[in-house]
């Protein structure tokens, strides 16, 4: 069986997730099935194609001209597909799996819509999240359609990170539990941007290091009100060692 897995080409924060990628691997290639992936070299698709190769398994790669430039591709693979666009090399993943795995959560891609010439080409965004069907961004709930773009925001901070970033109220359609998953991932990218975000959810507030509210206690006249986050964090962590 031909198991098609979807994972990026990159580490990312979490160990565990290379670990699992690898104990994947692992099963694959000693299970006698066969891993169709993106081809790339880098990241979790390096890491899973070494596993199944080392297990004895066989690796298909499907990568494309453009990547293959940048000398991205996993060289010792069983067969490497080289296809023209994005959208072909999607096609063709798809075409040749009898069984899908994203990883982790759901899957999208970013597509030109006329590949021919890019700078005056427009964007779809497809989205599957978890346990739906593949479609048009705009076909998606306003929780998914929030979601999805924060995935795409992130993976290109993940990606080439931007000295500062100004977020107006992008999670204002998530449930608290996404609200929650939000702010941690904007905290840990905080090590190469700065973030001002605009929210009144409460859960992206405790996750900040300072909080800037604005008042208006009479008509016309708007306050500043500042609070540090971190130098309260540290102000009851010092109370804690004196008791």
């Amino acid at each position: 069986m031909n198991i098609t897995v979807y994972l990026g080409a990159k580490e990312g924060n979490d160990p565990a997730l290379k670990r699992a990628v690898q104990e994947l691997g692992q099963w694959i290639g000693q299970s006698g099935n066969a891993l169709v992936y993106g081809g790339s070299k880098t990241g979790l698709m390096g890491e899973i194609a070494k596993s199944v190769l080392d297990a004895g398994g066989t690796v298909t790669g499907v990568e494309t001209t453009l990547f293959m430039q940048d000398d991205l591709q996993y060289d010792g693979l069983t067969e490497l597909i080289v296809t023209e666009t994005i959208t072909e090399r999607k096609t063709e993943m798809i075409r040749r799996g009898d069984a899908f795995i994203a990883f982790p959560g759901g899957t999208g891609t970013l597509e030109l819509s006329q590949e021919e010439d890019i700078l005056e080409a427009g964007i779809q965004i497809i989205s599957q999240p978890p346990g739906k069907k593949l479609q048009n961004m705009m076909q998606l709930s306003g929780g998914e359609k929030a979601l999805t773009a924060i995935a795409l925001l992130f993976a290109i901070q993940n990606l080439k990170p931007s000295p500062f970033c100004l977020l107006d109220e992008i999670e204002a359609a998530l449930d608290d539990s996404n609200v929650d998953r939000f702010a941690g991932y904007l905290h840990k990218l905080t090590r190469y941007t700065q973030f001002i975000v605009i929210t009144h959810r409460r859960g992206t507030m405790v996750s900040a290091d300072r909080l800037y509210g604005i008042t208006m206690q009479e008509k016309g006249v708007s306050t500043l009100v500042s609070v540090s986050l971190i130098e309260a964090q540290m102000e009851r962590e010092e109370e804690k060692a004196e008791l």
